[in-house]
């Protein structure tokens, strides 16, 4: 006996398109504002002794740094050109 084929499933789709007369638009810019700003925060950093001689006379220093970031942000807006 030979077997059956299994028929894979169809689907029709029906593509409607309608067409309407009107004003013509006017074209659409996509406006990309970019800012950038630089932060500075303080960074606590604990500075310990080098060799177990420093370790035993000195104690751990703690040292505030300023930490620099620069954090980037983008916009973007649209508006009709002139």
């Amino acid at each position: 006996m030979a077997r059956k084929q299994k028929s894979s499933a169809t689907t029709k789709t029906t593509v409607v398109r309608s067409i309407r007369k009107s004003k013509p638009v006017r074209p659409v810019v996509d406006e990309v504002t970019t800012t950038t700003q630089m932060r500075t925060r303080p960074k606590v950093e604990v500075r310990r002794a080098a060799t177990l001689a420093q370790a035993l006379t000195e104690p751990a220093v703690r040292v505030v740094k300023p930490q620099t970031e620069i954090v980037t942000r983008k916009v973007t807006h649209k508006r009709r050109a002139a």
